[in-house]
């Protein structure tokens, strides 16, 4: 823990991919939220090296489990993996929220 020049900390949280391995993720179909499993980072927005690291930011693209949630394609197949997007800065926060994307 770090303390600044006011006598306060200024601690910090740094994620990796590998730190939160389950993200809270919204959906706005169905209103509720859901703790699923990140499986891992697709995109970046802040470099390319971000993305092969699986550094989380705020905007990154993740992939995340939700055959929990029964899911099931018109063909008859459990949905593994969904796309959902961070909307909080997870170094500050500590915890990773998102949104399902369509």
């Amino acid at each position: 823990m770090r303390f600044n020049a006011f006598g306060g900390s200024t601690e910090q949280t740094h994620l990796m991919r590998s730190s939160f391995l389950r993200g809270d993720c919204s959906a706005f179909a169905s209103q509720c939220t859901f703790q699923l499993e990140i499986l891992g980072v697709k995109k970046n927005p802040n470099g390319q090296m971000y993305s092969q690291l699986g550094v989380l930011t705020k905007g990154t693209i993740i992939e995340v489990n939700v055959s929990e949630l029964g899911l099931v394609t018109p063909g008859g197949k459990v949905v593994w993996g969904k796309y959902a997007q961070v909307t909080n800065n997870p170094e500050n926060d500590g915890c990773v929220n998102a949104v399902l994307l369509v």
